[in-house]
């Protein structure tokens, strides 16, 4: 009862999280699909602002920022870069800005997919946010066939683990979970280690209220990949929940031990 107790209170914010630290193992180490993400490692400011975006939000949103004044730019290069604008203001906490990147980016009419599934994504993160499952659902359904179309294996994975918290908003968990399963296959397919990482805290959250055991040790996997990664915070994240599924389980030295790691 306290797990679940535990979930309706804090598992939208848990989870969000988790999406965007996916997002960001995700989307920018991935191949190149289409036309367009050659054009970026092609193009040297674009380029720099595609590995800023994870690590550094101020000279990504500066350098994306500067390059729209150019008036030489595609209308593709454009949209992807109100497209970044948008993903850093959602990151920042600033909802309304980033609805206004997006729009500006939508307003840019173009053929490229990548491009078009780029923008649909951050929709559906947009509207997880502000709880709008519908827009959600229909944004990332549509960007999870166009990556489909691409091939593009590692991004399919992102839309799953936003499918998997759109039904898990709507108290549909057994769908939850096969959409993390899913994302979970793909990234093991990769050995990407930091994100499935990420994917075992999720499914651990979802777990809880059920298989408490099972989730603590998905947790612990979870933790000693993110101590390998020195990835503090996700690490921040792992003990917290740690400590709660201590404590529903009737240990609360150690749901102390963690919260203090926490």
């Amino acid at each position: 009862m306290f797990v679940w107790m535990f979930l309706q209170k804090w598992y939208p914010k848990v989870i969000y999280t988790a999406i965007i630290l996916l997002l960001f193992n995700t989307l920018w180490s991935c191949p190149s699909y289409g036309n367009f993400t050659e054009t970026i490692s092609a193009h040297p400011k674009l380029s720099i602002i595609n590995n800023y975006i994870p690590a550094n939000l101020d000279s990504a949103k500066y350098l994306s920022t500067q390059l729209l004044s150019d008036p030489n730019i595609t209308p593709e290069t454009s949209k992807w870069l109100h497209c970044n604008l948008a993903l850093i203001s959602q990151l920042r906490g600033n909802g309304v800005e980033a609805v206004i990147e997006l729009e500006k980016a939508k307003a840019i009419s173009t053929t490229e997919p990548f491009l078009k599934a780029y923008e649909l994504y951050i929709d559906a993160l947009i509207g997880l946010e502000i709880q709008n499952e519908s827009q959600a659902l229909e944004s990332v359904s549509t960007a999870l066939e166009i990556y489909t179309e691409l091939g593009d294996k590692k991004r399919q994975a992102g839309c799953y683990t936003v499918l998997s918290k759109i039904y898990s908003n709507l108290n549909d968990h057994n769908q939850a979970i096969s959409y993390l399963n899913q994302t979970i296959s793909i990234h093991q397919s990769f050995n990407n280690e930091s994100s499935l990482a990420g994917d075992y805290h999720n499914l651990a959250i979802l777990l809880a209220p059920t298989q408490p055991d099972t989730s603590l040790h998905l947790i612990k996997t979870a933790i000693r990949i993110n101590t390998a990664t020195k990835n503090h915070q996700w690490l921040a994240n792992n003990y917290y929940v740690s400590s709660n599924l201590f404590k529903s389980i009737g240990q609360p030295d150690s749901a102390r031990t963690y919260m203090q790691w926490a």
